[in-house]
């Protein structure tokens, strides 16, 4: 649904020999010290209740500190905060979301 990123991530083929794999080779990624990633992600409707996961990834790694799920009943209200970010949700069903990004920051 919603990605923020920081940082870069380097990508490195190593040498590991013919018989731990098919060409020989294999690429691996290194992120930045400074590297972080969050994600905001819907994970459905019930009711009137709409459900978001937040994750946040530092060294390219999940945080299990950095891990939420949050409930927004759009009875009460369509706009939704979550730290930073205010969105308006236009329409939503299990499958789906639509929303408009009011703030970001």
């Amino acid at each position: 649904m919603f990605t923020d990123q920081n940082g870069y991530v380097t990508k490195r083929r190593v040498w590991v020999g013919i018989l731990n794999s098919p060409d020989g080779w294999k690429t691996m990624t290194e992120p930045s010290e400074d590297f972080y990633k969050k994600e905001l992600i819907y994970s459905g409707l019930s009711g009137t209740t709409v459900e978001l996961n937040y994750r946040e990834f530092r060294r390219g790694y999940a945080a299990p500190a950095f891990y939420q799920s949050v409930k927004y009943d759009l009875a009460e209200s369509k706009t939704v905060q979550f730290q930073n970010l205010t969105i308006d949700i236009i329409a939503a069903d299990n499958r789906q979301i639509k929303y408009k990004i009011v703030r970001d920051r």
